[in-house]
């Protein structure tokens, strides 16, 4: 999920679409090489990557975007695991269960 993360934040910084996404895989490739978990790269393992250079990402903007606990969050849509529409699912299923 991480890595669609990356290229969601690079997406709403401003970055194409496909420019993010090609980002977001180099910098998969690049923590993987370095055996790094994404939100631990520092301003130097992103000043290689243009998109990032070029959209002027701060590394520890986006370690804080990549928080499991606000990814999650941010998939609110009907269905998805933010905590809200977890509990809308379980209240229709109890209601479904009791009818």
């Amino acid at each position: 999920v991480e890595a669609t993360d990356v290229a969601e934040f690079l997406v709403k910084k401003g970055i194409a679409f496909r420019t993010a996404y090609q980002a977001a895989k180099q910098l998969v490739e690049h923590c993987m090489h370095e055996k790094k978990n994404l939100r631990e790269i520092v301003q130097a393992d992103l000043a290689a990557h243009e998109a990032f250079e070029k959209a002027a990402i701060d590394a520890k903007e986006l370690a804080e975007y990549l928080d499991p606990v606000a990814c999650v969050a941010r998939r609110s849509q009907i269905g998805g695991p933010a905590p809200e529409r977890v509990a809308e699912q379980i209240e229709r299923l109890r209601r479904l269960i009791a009818s």
